[in-house]
């Protein structure tokens, strides 16, 4: 008995996907007209041989470039996990500090925790509003963006022109952003 490898595997399970309504994720794929090229439908070795010389290694994954067309040479890659998590249909794109990408992505560039922004993007809020960085109360400064710039709040007191706990307190007793860093004390604030 010939033991099966990771291509075979591979293989087997993008035709399931694509052929057998009762496969778990047929829905997301057959079930949505995915399909599998004649092709490599029913020659391992014709896929084998395609994924031996554009790249396959153990460490990647078979990712369709259009995830509205079917598997065939045309159509796919060998790419990383993260990769291919950021070429799924479901991804919300949007823009930010004139960067269009993921929300993951955008995380991952901006220093953001990825489940605080999706999780606020789902309570309606803005992009710009997902991104911004709470007040960590009683310690370490996180960091403040406003007007595209970012700054930890003792680097904002000092860039206004503020006394020392002046942001902190605002926060504090719950002003937005907005209104904390653009608020005048005594005129000195512009």
């Amino acid at each position: 008995m010939r033991k099966r490898n990771d291509l075979w595997v591979i293989w087997y399970n993008m035709k399931q996907r694509c052929t057998n309504p009762s496969c778990k994720t047929y829905h997301r794929y057959g079930g949505r007209g995915i399909t599998v090229c004649d092709e490599w439908l029913n020659d391992f070795h014709a896929f084998e041989k395609w994924a031996k010389t554009h790249g396959y290694q153990k460490d990647l994954t078979i990712d369709r470039i259009d995830n509205d067309k079917g598997y065939c040479p045309e159509n796919c890659r060998w790419v990383t996990w993260e990769v291919q998590q950021n070429n799924r249909r479901t991804n919300r794109i949007e823009t930010y500090n004139g960067v269009t990408d993921t929300v993951a992505n955008l995380c991952r560039m901006f220093g953001r925790n990825y489940f605080l922004v999706n999780t606020r993007l789902q309570q309606g809020k803005t992009i710009d509003q997902a991104m911004m960085l709470e007040i960590h109360v009683g310690g370490t400064p996180r960091l403040i963006t406003y007007k595209g710039e970012t700054h930890s709040v003792s680097e904002w007191t000092r860039i206004l022109g503020f006394k020392r706990n002046t942001v902190s307190e605002r926060l504090r007793k719950g002003w937005s952003i907005e209104q904390a860093l653009s608020t005048p004390v005594g005129g000195k604030h512009v």
